[in-house]
């Protein structure tokens, strides 16, 4: 049997707790990590975030490009940030936050670029929270 809260904010239906429940997702990614990156699997209903991001290596092309990310939803991989935000030369030890709403039926994702050539840095932590946006 499946928990489930019968009215939220003068919403009468029934929804899945998890749902409503505030959740917290945490990752780290290196200079060769590439491709779509699922942070908060899809949901019933919109949800409030906001995504940190902890450079904990020094962005640096060096001998080719430093790496990319960018922070969205399903279908729009870039609504929260953009692939040109944190970039190179970003200094290790640079926090970046990002707020916004996940709409229902959608996931968070992070879009990684691994960098190129072999001498070039980049690595970073991200947490996010989710909370129903009801």
């Amino acid at each position: 049997m499946s928990e489930r809260i019968l009215s939220v904010g003068g919403n009468k239906a029934s929804r899945p707790l998890d749902d409503v429940r505030a959740k917290g997702v945490a990752a780290a990614y290196i200079k060769t990590d590439a491709g779509v990156k699922t942070l908060a699997a899809a949901s019933a209903v919109a949800r409030k975030v906001i995504i940190v991001v902890k450079v904990t290596t020094a962005f640096a092309a060096g001998d080719g490009a430093a790496p990319k990310v960018k922070f969205g939803e399903t279908g729009t991989d870039s609504k929260f940030a953009a692939d040109t935000v944190v970039k190179n030369d970003t200094a290790a030890g640079t926090t970046f936050t990002f707020a916004g709403e996940v709409a229902a039926g959608k996931a968070l994702i992070a879009t990684l670029t691994a960098a190129t050539g072999t001498t070039s840095t980049g690595a970073y932590s991200v947490t996010a929270i989710l909370a129903s946006a009801l």
